[in-house]
């Protein structure tokens, strides 16, 4: 290279790969995409025709293979004349805006586009792009005039385009080419398609609608999308997002078109629908420039379930830039759970893609962390928090119409509480519930298991309420007590210890039901797993029993019993399946009053065989010796005896074992009980307790 010789910059036209395929893999974000460009170029109607709910191409063998389908986007718009297509349409990366044509269509619309890379996106589904425009040729000779619009045609192939070479490329020049129309417009056809799937017409209007705001309120632009394979010829006009508000909690921006000269900034006011004082500013000031903020934001009056309307949509010259559901703001804010069930709203700003653009290439976020944008993002973040606090209210009352739909709160409240003198308890568990109802995730308040879940909460305490303020006011008035004051203290006190027993035994029986799964899955369930769930939870074996965590004393003879057999048996025994969660227990000591309890189970479905029962005798053996000892005398001072429960679902043991089985069931140092006949025993007594209440007029919910 000598002195003279030039620098070059070289683009390879993988860029094209970069730009279409890597951006626009969505047949609705490419769709958009064109119909943007019908609307740059002053179209009033767009038709769509696709084959909805269809994929263009499948996969086999690793090779795509096309299904001959197309996609027709067909506009009214000015079109291109050859020379228009060859200066402006087939440059890559050209900004319109600082061309000869300038940032308004010829119509005096705002133009979407500026990076020049649109035309790319169809490469995002397809290879083959076949574009036929039609405009206004004023070079057009005398004896054309007849049919004034000058045609280009071009065909466009990927394959083509990409080579490893970096050369001008030439498309191919379609049949219409150079000849003249009396209608002009633009058509882009695409084919050769890759595996993509174009949605149901309903599904890809909602997606396109999202693409471009209240655009689509103006008659002036109209987009009609057409199922080309399953219904040819019915039409679908897109509508703007439908997405009924909550009342008293949209917020409007409002003010000079943000296209206007935007020097006093006084004008761009925020108003809140119920009349609130609010110091929101329909924009922000930065660098002594306002950056003015139009439209709206509110809650909507249902929780927001699909993506595509959820948060607020942010626009550029009407076109889609961004969506956020909270400007980015750190978990945890307050009332973030009902921020982000229903936050929804439409903002325009038209400066994004101004000075500095903004936007990312693919339309689908802002940088944020531009100085602008972080200026941008607090000002969003400001409103986040004043809607959050304006609509609270609002919001906490949708919660609780949601959650009365949910749950038949009235019936609820009188099966639980039917007597007559039962209705102050009704009242105070009315008003516990829709406290704890207004303050639920809205999807919960929707779910009826969650819901319920309130209602028995709130009815176990509604009777612990009543009978503190019985107490309180018996206090204050204790020398005018009666008989019948008492009666009544003791009435409360008996209704509220049964309630709160009674959902005690509620939450048992789904716990004992979601146990039997346990046992009867397939495969059997690890034996270790079953003995910590055990001594957890003892009551799944028998009621009363409880866990031996919650006994000091029965807690020092496991750490004695735990020493002696490990010395007397030469090996370390593990007594407790959670204080050795990574271990395999022998057995599992649980407490009562009276003898120590010795659970030792078998995995469900599986017998106990001679191995185990020779096991067995050697614990009988040493648990005989270290009870008989004196010096164990102090650590047994609350448990003089003990017995061993084994759960298993067989016996398979010879003459002689099954006849010292025998003895030691006789003894009451053994006895045995099927996984069926623990959960069945377990269930019985709760569901009894349970039907006992209901038959003294307290009717629980004990539904799984």
């Amino acid at each position: 290279m000598d002195d003279k010789t030039p620098y070059v910059l070289r683009i390879s036209r993988k860029t094209i790969d970069k730009l279409g395929v890597k951006l626009y893999d969505r047949v609705a974000l490419v769709i958009s995409e064109l119909v943007s460009n019908s609307y740059d170029a002053d179209a009033k109607e767009v038709t769509v025709q696709c084959p909805a709910g269809l994929f263009l191409a499948t996969r086999k063998a690793g090779k795509v293979e096309d299904k001959g389908y197309e996609v027709r986007v067909q506009d009214d718009g000015l079109g291109m004349t050859p020379d228009q297509l060859n200066d402006y349409y087939l440059v890559v990366g050209s900004d319109r805006r600082t061309d000869a044509r300038g940032e308004f269509s010829p119509g005096g619309r705002p133009v979407m586009g500026r990076k020049g890379v649109g035309k790319l996106a169809p490469f995002g589904i397809c290879k083959t792009i076949e574009i036929i425009s039609a405009g206004e040729d004023p070079d057009a000779k005398p004896t054309e005039m007849s049919k004034p619009f000058h045609v280009a045609h071009v065909i466009l192939n990927y394959d083509d385009i990409t080579q490893i070479d970096d050369f001008n490329y030439e498309p191919k020049r379609g049949t219409q080419d150079r000849t003249f129309t009396d209608k002009r417009g633009t058509t882009i056809i695409l084919r050769d398609f890759l595996p993509r799937r174009v949605p149901e017409l309903d599904a890809l209007s909602e997606q396109i609608a999202q693409r471009f705001g209240n655009l689509l309120q103006a008659s002036s632009f109209e987009v009609c999308l057409i199922d080309n394979v399953g219904a040819p010829g019915k039409a679908h006009q897109v509508q703007p997002l439908d997405l009924p508000q909550m009342p008293s909690t949209r917020f409007n921006f409002e003010g000079p078109e943000p296209t206007l000269a935007r020097d006093d900034a006084a004008e761009y006011a925020a108003t809140h629908e119920a009349g609130e004082p609010t110091a929101l500013k329909a924009g922000f000031w930065f660098e002594g420039k306002f950056y003015p903020v139009v439209g709206w934001v509110g809650y909507s009056k249902e929780p927001v379930k699909r993506d595509i309307a959820a948060g607020i949509r942010i626009y550029c010259r009407k076109k889609f830039a961004a969506q956020t559901l909270s400007f980015e703001m750190a978990s945890g804010f307050h009332g973030e759970y009902q921020v982000k069930s229903y936050l929804i709203g439409e903002l325009y700003c038209d400066w994004l893609d101004e000075e500095e653009d903004l936007i990312h290439t693919d339309r689908q976020n802002i940088q944020w962390s531009s100085d602008v944008g972080v200026a941008f993002k607090e000002w969003g973040q400001e409103v986040i928090r004043e809607i959050g606090r304006t609509a609270r209210r609002p919001a906490a009352e949708n919660t609780l119409d949601l959650f009365k739909k949910t749950v038949d709160l009235n019936n609820e409240l009188d099966r639980r509480f039917p007597e007559k003198n039962q209705g102050d308890i009704r009242k105070r568990a009315r008003n516990m519930i829709e406290t704890l109802a207004r303050k639920m995730d809205p999807g919960e308040a929707a779910d009826p298991q969650a819901a319920k879940d309130v209602v028995s909460l709130a009815s176990a305490f509604a009777p612990h309420l009543a009978l503190s303020e019985e107490l309180n006011s018996a206090a204050e008035t204790a020398e005018k007590l009666t008989v019948g004051t008492f009666a009544t203290i003791l009435s409360r006190a008996k209704l509220a210890e049964n309630m709160t027993l009674g959902t005690i035994a509620e939450k048992r029986l789904r716990i004992i039901d979601h146990f039997h799964g346990l046992v009867h899955a397939k495969p059997a369930s690890d034996e270790a797993e079953l003995q910590k769930i055990l001594e957890e939870a003892p009551w799944l074996i028998r009621p009363e029993w409880t866990p031996i965590s919650e006994n000091k004393s029965l807690r020092t003879v496991r750490d004695s019993l735990e020493r002696f057999l490990s010395k007397r048996l030469k090996t370390d025994i593990v007594l407790s399946a959670v204080l050795h969660p990574t271990k395999r227990p022998d057995f599992v000591l649980l407490g009562i009053q009276g003898p120590l309890q010795i659970v030792e189970i078998k995995k469900p479905q599986h017998s106990f065989d001679a191995s185990d029962f020779g096991r067995l005798l050697n614990y009988v053996a040493a648990l005989d010796e270290f009870f008989e000892d004196d010096a164990n005398k102090t650590a047994l001072a609350a448990v003089k005896s003990y017995k061993i429960t084994l759960v298993a679902d067989g016996l398979k043991l010879d003459q002689m074992q099954k006849l010292a089985f025998d003895q030691l069931v006789t003894q009451e140092k053994l006895e045995q009980i099927k996984w069926d006949v623990v959960l069945d025993h377990s269930k019985m007594v709760h569901q009894d307790f349970l039907d006992s209440l209901e038959e003294a007029g307290l009717k629980m919910d004990s539904t799984p």
